[in-house]
């Protein structure tokens, strides 16, 4: 299965999106185990290519594609024209300096898939690609590297 949407610079049409990728993966052998968790991940990276790599210039539009895999898991590419960023300079949403920010919490995405990249090309922009393991994958999570995880909590 593969499918491609183009968005307008419009997060109002972002919730059409993530509806028609939730129908898609239903009637799809694709098994995610964590299907909601994908489906935000998904919506926090629209929102985020929308207002920040189009910057709301109603010219530029985000394409975004969808793909099962062999293995029956599900890889989401996420290109927008953008300037990119540092994610390491955008503290952690889940730790204390990160809450209460107006803004990075789309970082969250990471703790919601199995895998988080972002690719900056010399082109410009930013490529996000998100990745859900299936179903009937090892419960090991793999975090991109910009991002690391967050601290063990050792008194347990």
């Amino acid at each position: 299965m593969h499918a491609r949407w183009t968005l307008p610079t419009q997060c109002s049409q972002v919730q059409d999106v993530i509806d028609d990728i939730q129908h898609l993966l239903a009637a799809s052998p694709a098994e995610i185990a964590a299907l909601g968790n994908l489906l935000l991940a998904v919506r926090e990276g629209l929102v985020n290519a929308v207002r920040h790599g189009c910057g709301g210039y109603s010219a530029l539009a985000v394409t975004m594609q969808v793909t099962a895999t062999a293995a029956g898991g599900i890889t989401v590419r996420l290109p927008d024209p953008g300037r990119g960023f540092d994610p390491a300079a955008v503290p952690d949403p889940t730790l204390p300096e990160g809450r209460g920010r107006p803004h990075g919490r789309g970082l969250f995405m990471r703790h919601l898939t199995d895998s988080v990249d972002y690719v900056f090309p010399a082109s410009g922009g930013t490529l996000l690609t998100l990745t859900a393991k299936p179903a009937n994958a090892a419960p090991a999570r793999t975090r991109e590297s910009h991002c690391p995880p967050p601290p063990v909590n050792a008194t347990t």
